[in-house]
């Protein structure tokens, strides 16, 4: 892979990071409460996590339109 196709998938791979911060900026009362009903740490963290992955196969496979 070039020059040219690092860089592009550079831009991806910071593109998606800022879009899986802004997406949990957002739920920050969703988290709120499920640690306050007694959620540990890493069960959010997994939560979380198993999100991403479900919601990145999707697109992947074509079942949901990146907008």
């Amino acid at each position: 892979m070039g020059t040219i196709g690092m860089a592009v998938v550079s831009a991806i791979l910071l593109v998606t990071a800022n879009a899986m911060m802004m997406n949990q900026r957002e739920r920050t009362s969703e988290v709120a409460v499920m640690k306050t009903i007694g959620f540990s740490d890493r069960r959010v963290f997994g939560l979380i996590i198993i999100e991403a992955a479900v919601i990145g196969r999707e697109i992947e496979c074509g079942v949901l339109e990146y907008p």
